[in-house]
């Protein structure tokens, strides 16, 4: 059997290296040159495997499978989830206003000791 024949073997047990080049990710001569110089067990191969392996997990996922894991949710948990996260907002609003408020007093002391007496000040004779 010829490298030739070898390699359409090879591309036949992995039809995500079809969609790799459907996609324009890589060219049927690079897959080939790559199983010549490495052959078929080539980490080189795994960036094409993994990527067609996420590409066809989130094509699986239908509006069933949404509506599915919607009816696992628990309420209860996710409101006190969602209390929690409320919390922690309101607690770093808290206190952004109390450092707005810190600034706001430390320039009106920098302001009021700036304060200049007139220059058309009179003297007592």
């Amino acid at each position: 059997m010829s490298k030739k024949e070898m390699f359409k073997e090879f591309v036949r047990l992995n039809p995500e290296f079809a969609t790799s080049v459907k996609n324009g990710k890589t060219t049927w001569q690079e897959l080939f040159q790559i199983y010549d110089l490495y052959g078929s067990e080539s980490k080189l191969f795994d960036q094409y495997r993994k990527v067609n392996k996420i590409e066809n997990f989130t094509s699986n996922i239908g509006v069933k499978d949404i509506i599915d894991s919607l009816k696992n949710i628990n309420i209860d948990v996710l409101q006190e989830n969602l209390n929690g996260l409320g919390k922690a907002v309101s607690f770093i609003e808290d206190l952004t206003n109390t450092f707005k408020k810190d600034e706001k007093t430390n320039e009106e002391k920098i302001n009021k000791k700036r304060r200049v007496e007139p220059i058309n000040r009179f003297f007592d004779d």
